[in-house]
């Protein structure tokens, strides 16, 4: 996402919350798991997989804004 030039669009509040939530989760191989933290309660709920109280695509833009802050 960071090469194709996309910008976060979470403020800094809901980053920090995600980081938070995402946590304990961070050495979890469960699939579940991993789908609704890339992709939110929205996207877990559609496939029958527990929500985490996350936005759209949280995770995913948890991992554009380190990306970004590495360049």
């Amino acid at each position: 996402m960071a090469f194709a030039g996309k910008t976060p669009m979470l403020d800094a509040e809901e980053i920090a919350y995600t980081r938070h939530v995402l946590a304990p989760l961070l050495d979890t191989d469960n699939y579940a798991l991993c789908f609704a933290a890339l992709l939110g309660d929205e996207a877990a709920r559609s496939l029958g997989y527990e929500p985490l109280g996350l936005t759209p695509r949280a995770g995913l833009e948890v991992a554009l804004v380190d990306a970004l802050a590495e360049d």
